[in-house]
């Protein structure tokens, strides 16, 4: 049979919709595609194919995973052979009504994929797409037991929330009664760990999903003949967050799950309207989120930034990987967290690159997992001072930073050398080591050592209530003589397995993790200590920019040209002492040009 070929569109406002035909069983896939007008402002609806219809059908949107690319299942579009891949065929051959139509929008089909420009098109629109479609149709794959187990229990849990007042005494002891029952007849499993098995479907991997189900009117996940609305996921995932005893249920690999955590971010999205969501903090939330290819890393997330209505997104898939990565390094410099990026963008043994890029622009395939200083808004080293960034070069690949050079690295304690396993006698080791260091600082300072230090070491700042903070003194009295830490933490710290109770756990991993820094220990040359960047160098440079919330780690790489090493917190200029609103005036600012 003659393979199918794919009439053109004729605008770029166009798409096309999938009409799969009645069937059942082993019956083979038949299709046709029909293609239609999209407007944002209207419903988005389709003809059918016929002439003679004049039914106008609302669609469903799909979203599942390619899986193995290799088309190697054959669909009859329009009577033609039409290759598609083997998790859409069995996708299809599940949603198909055994008597009637149905409309449906499946990337894979609906877009030419071997007609790059096509593809180049059509990306900008799927936002459209989505919102527009009467639902979404979330395909997880074939079901087993176990994802029985977990959409019952999830089914249970938003069933009981949406039964009581939301917090009141009658929900908690109704959820707990349902946790003491969550050991289900159907197979030798809890509920959670059901439910980890649920959530590692490789759809909650794809990077697509957030703008998918953020901006669809309403979800449902299907997975083999079983069904859960995605109001019930969203509900019960923030239902088991809000609950310590199921906190404490919970296995800590689940705890700390991606696909966890993706739930709530979606949930976020979805309400785009009351959220703020700056494109490179969306870039940050999906770094270990799967694609297809690579620059769908940026083309997925961006329509969903609140902070760039000013960009046109150009989709163009025959555009190097290098130059996508770039235009969207520049679109962050230009949005509400103009510096963020820059802190992605250190490189370092964790996150290497084979990306040929300036050392400004982060490879946003192998983003480092490190705690960013960048991520406060409490910081203003470069104070309020309005950042003006430029770019100079053939292809614009010079960043070009007003501020000034504040100082040079004169020690580091490489974290690498010290701390291999992260266990309680090597973070111990570690913090002496700094210790000593900063203890070389001169006595010139005027702050308290003791003040200093504890203070060094939160960074000046921690969290509380669920935001950032600045000087939060904690009481108690430390293992190692600091009059700083809670014993409970500190023991913990230094030898003692985790607490069983969850409240108390999670403050011991926030402690622990403020103390795991990834980040070398330094002294600068006029006497200031910080955390830089693994890999920060003796005659490094600590910079500022204008505006900037936290110093840069600048590396000379020849007279007035730089390499960004990463970001930093130096201890002492991190409020803008060293650089004040009216520096302009008063100095004029230094351009700093990095490669």
């Amino acid at each position: 049979m003659a393979p199918f070929q794919y009439v053109p569109l004729p605008d770029q406002a166009s798409a096309r919709i999938l009409v799969l035909e009645p069937g059942s069983g082993e019956d083979p896939i038949h299709c046709q595609l029909s293609i239609t007008g999209v407007n944002s402002k209207d419903p988005f609806h389709c003809r059918l194919p016929s002439r003679d219809v004049k039914t106008i059908a609302a669609y469903e949107a799909l979203s599942y995973v390619w899986g193995d690319n290799t088309r190697s299942r054959k669909v009859l579009c329009h009577g033609e052979d039409l290759a598609i891949t083997e998790s859409l065929y069995v996708a299809l051959r599940r949603l198909r009504y055994p008597d009637k139509k149905r409309m449906l929008w499946a990337d894979a089909i609906c877009i030419n994929q071997d007609d790059i420009p096509e593809r180049n098109q059509q990306v900008p629109i799927m936002r459209e797409i989505y919102s527009n479609a009467s639902r979404t149709l979330v395909w997880l794959g074939e079901c087993t037991d176990s994802d029985v187990i977990a959409i019952r229990f999830l089914e249970r849990l938003a069933q009981t929330t949406n039964l009581f007042s939301w917090g009141s005494e009658e929900c908690r002891t109704a959820l707990r009664q349902v946790v003491r029952n969550s050991k289900d007849s159907l197979a030798e499993l809890t509920s959670f760990e059901a439910l980890q098995g649920f959530l590692s479907h490789s759809w909650f991997e794809r990077v697509w999903v957030l703008q998918e189900i953020g901006v669809s009117k309403t979800a449902i996940v299907l997975c083999g003949e079983h069904e859960l609305s995605w109001d019930s996921l969203e509900l019960s995932i923030e239902t088991i967050f809000t609950d310590h005893l199921m906190m404490q249920s919970m296995s800590h690999s689940l705890l700390i799950s991606n696909s966890f955590h993706i739930v709530f971010l979606m949930q976020r999205t979805r309400d785009r309207y009351a959220q703020t969501l700056p494109l490179s903090l969306l870039l940050y939330q999906v770094r270990y989120h799967k694609s297809t290819d690579p620059r769908d890393r940026i083309y997925a997330v961006f329509p969903l930034a609140t902070d760039v209505p000013h960009i046109q997104l150009q989709v163009d898939y025959s555009l190097p990987l290098e130059k996508v990565f770039i235009q969207a390094t520049r679109w962050c410099l230009e949005s509400f967290q103009p510096y963020f990026p820059l802190s992605l963008a250190a490189r370092n043994s964790t996150a290497p690159s084979d990306l040929v890029l300036p050392s400004w622009v982060p490879d946003f395939q192998r983003l480092s997992c490190e705690g960013y200083f960048q991520f406060s808004p409490a910081y203003q080293a470069g104070s309020r001072l309005v950042h003006n960034p430029r770019y100079e070069g053939v292809d614009k690949e010079i960043l070009v930073l007003s501020g000034r050079v504040f100082s040079r690295v004169s020690k580091v304690l490489s974290y690498v050398d010290h701390v291999q396993s992260n266990d309680a006698t090597e973070l111990r080791a570690w913090l002496m080591a700094c210790r000593n260091l900063a203890s070389e600082r001169p006595v010139s300072r005027n702050e308290p050592f003791d003040e200093l230090w504890w203070r060094l070491v939160v960074r000046d700042g921690g969290e509380k209530d669920g935001s950032w903070t600045r000087t939060r003194r904690w009481d108690g009295v430390g293992a190692y003589g600091s009059h700083y830490l809670d014993p409970t933490v500190s023991a913990y710290l230094f030898g003692s397995d985790l607490s069983k109770d969850s409240v108390v756990r999670e403050e011991q991993i926030r402690y622990r993790n403020a103390f795991m820094t990834h980040r070398d220990f330094c002294l600068t040359d006029n006497g200031f200590l910080g955390w830089v960047p693994i890999g920060t160098r003796i005659e490094d440079y600590v910079c500022l920019a204008r505006g900037g919330p936290v110093p840069l780690i600048l590396r000379n790489i020849s007279e007035s040209k730089f390499q960004l090493v990463g970001d930093a917190y130096i201890h002492g200029i991190m409020d803008g002492e060293v650089m004040p609103d009216d520096w302009e005036h008063k100095y004029g600012d230094q351009d700093l040009f990095i490669h």
